[in-house]
Parts: structure tokens; sequence; C-alpha cells
């Protein structure tokens, strides 16, 4: 079997640029694949699958000898399918910084800097003279969810002139005329988590990292609702704290990113991340349930780097 497969702990960009980069090869390469995701999709993407009137992809958390995958939005080890090492990877479209993945086979990636693998994927049709004007609308739908989803609806420092252009490109492609109500619908569906448990909330946007030496836990809830979480610090914290217990990790570092504001929250622990959170953003974080971290929004360029240089 042939797979398309983004990364472990799925969000919008990781099952939506799956979808479309299936239909891609399917329809216009000719090359039979089925769009795989790792886990249940969540509610944000589940209320984007249901608004453009696609399937939900099979879950699937192992591969096989003799199957092939195409990956989609990471290139780290820890998030990759199991058996992953098994199997030949044809191809990887990725915009995260490379993950240290290693491959037998020589084979085509395409990782560039944008706001999300949707971009990636658009800048790839395109270089393949592939006329963007004959997407089906609800692959170009889930192309402009993926990147207003990943950029904050262009918000995000993660944000490209090209996440510009292939979200305008692809919303006439769609007829959507209306990007801010769809991103305040999508938003809306985002920051709905209260049939989610604490415990779920710590991997719901979870990312392993390597930091320091230390095997930390990244977690990020991106809602314009923060208020919301707050009155769930206290439980949240007990939740990280039996979690880093069972010694899959060491640390987990939890932030609240406030869409609408453009802010973020550090969950206080008492731990090192503390001390690495104070001084990487000069900020007090001694006796606080939650610092707020000004104009941070972004794992991948305002957190991650952060943590790595106060960290040494």
């Amino acid at each position: 079997m042939k797979y398309v497969v983004g990364h472990k702990g799925p969000d919008t960009d990781s099952v939506c640029s799956v979808v479309a980069w299936a239909w891609y090869l399917n329809k216009v390469k000719g090359i039979k694949v089925t769009p795989i995701i790792q886990g249940k999709p969540n509610n944000e993407s589940e209320f984007v699958l249901k608004f453009w009137n696609v399937k939900t992809p099979s879950i699937l958390t192992k591969v096989s000898e003799g199957d092939e995958i195409y990956l989609m939005d990471t290139t780290n080890p820890d998030e990759m399918i199991n058996g992953y090492d098994k199997v030949n990877i044809n191809m990887i479209i990725d915009h995260h910084k490379l993950g240290g993945l290693s491959t037998v086979m020589p084979l085509d990636v395409t990782v560039r800097a944008y706001g999300c693998s949707a971009t990636v994927l658009y800048e790839y049709m395109i270089n393949e003279n592939y006329d963007i004007n004959l997407l089906p609308k609800e692959v170009a739908g889930l192309m402009i969810s993926s990147i207003i989803s990943d950029t904050l609806f262009l918000r995000s420092p993660t944000t490209t002139k090209l996440d510009r252009e292939a979200l305008q490109i692809l919303s006439k492609v769609a007829t959507m005329s209306d990007l801010s109500m769809y991103a305040n619908k999508l938003f809306d569906a985002k920051a709905d988590l209260d049939d989610i448990t604490d415990m779920e909330l710590i991997s719901y946007d979870a990312k392993k990292f390597d930091i320091g030496g230390k095997k930390v836990l990244v977690s990020v809830i991106e809602t314009v609702k923060p208020k919301d979480i707050f009155l769930r610090v206290k439980n949240i914290r007990k939740e990280m704290q039996n979690s880093v217990s069972s010694g899959e990790y060491e640390y987990i570092a939890f932030f609240i990113i406030d869409i609408i504001n453009r802010n973020a929250y550090y969950i206080v622990q008492g731990n090192i991340i503390d001390k690495w959170v104070a001084n990487g953003y000069n900020v007090e974080v001694e006796g606080q349930d939650y610092v707020l971290l000004p104009g941070i929004v972004s794992r991948k360029k305002q957190i991650i780097p952060v943590l790595e240089k106060v960290s040494k």
C-alpha cells in the first residue's frame, strides 16, 4: 500500500494537507495513494472536513514492510508513524526545521520556511506547471483552512508572502469571498475544548524536543478564549506531573496561545522550564500560575529557539 501521512497528534495542516496531496497524487500524477492520519482529528479539523464535505481519512498508526509513504508536515522521527524505518519514503513536503530523519534511499524533499505545509504543496503544484484554478473547490478549501490555522489567519511571524498569495488565489478557486467569517468559525471550533479532558489537552498539540539535553514535550493550545483554559490550569498542572512520571519525557512546557491578542501564557510548574522561560523572555514566574508572554504566538519561531538558546 502507498500512504500519504503526517505527524502524530494531527492538527489541521497535517490532516488537510495530507488529503490535498493525496488528491493531487491520485488525480494528477496517477499514483494510487491513500490519505491516513495518526489519531482522531481535533475539533477544528472535524469542522473543516464537515464544512467542505470531505471524508475523514482513515486512522492508521503503523505501516509494514512493503508499504510506501509520502510524508507530510514532519521530518521528526518522534512524530513518525510506527514502522516508518522499515518502509520506503518516496517524498517529503514540510515547513519545519529538519528533525533528524535518516533514510536508506535518496528521495525528493521539499522543505520551505513557509507558514504551513499547504503553502509548500501549493508551490509544489505550481512548479509542476499545474493550473491551480483546476483544483476542486473542496481541495482548495482544505488548503485554505491549513493556511488560516497554521498562520493564525496570517497573524503568525511564520507567515510569508507566499502564504498570503496562496490564501488569496485558493479562496478564489474555492469561491470563498468572506475569509474573515470563515476564519472566525474555524477558530471558534478550535476553541471548543469542553469535551477535551485535562490530560488530552497536554497532548492536543504537542511535540517532543531535546532541549538542553532534556527530553521536553512542548504543548500549545491556540484559542480565542484563553480564560477558559485559565480555569483549568491547576488540574492541567497535576496531569502534567502525572504524565512526566511515565518517563517518556522529563519535562512538559505548556503554552496557551491567545489568537486574537497575539500573546502566549506559560503555565508555571516549579521546575527547570520556569527558569528557561524567565531568562528567555525576561519575565517573573515565581509564585504565579501562568505568565504572560507578549507577542509570542509561534512555537516554531518564538518558543523552541528561545528555550534552546537559554538551556545551553
